[in-house]
């Protein structure tokens, strides 16, 4: 598979699983009130932000050009091993 390819498949499902992991934030913060305190919305919190740095590199290698080519497979790593 082409490493352009990867970042094409890499940046709709880390911004989906953000959006996941910010929805079960908001449920957990509901739910708190009725069960009491938890550490969820933490770990969450964590995959979120992991999610998140995945979503920007994989979007700043899309937008490279041919020029930083290094830079552009090096940002598709760093974002495939945070998805």
């Amino acid at each position: 598979m082409n490493q352009v390819q990867i970042s094409h498949h890499i940046l709709p499902n880390a911004s989906t699983m953000l959006g996941v992991c910010l929805t079960g934030i908001g449920l957990v913060k509901v739910a708190e009130a009725h069960l009491g305190p938890s550490h969820v919305d933490e770990y969450l919190a964590l995959n979120a932000v992991c999610f998140l740095i995945s979503c920007m590199c994989s979007y700043s290698s899309i937008r490279r050009d041919n020029r930083g080519a290094n830079t552009r497979n090096r940002l598709e790593q760093i974002a495939d091993i945070l998805l």
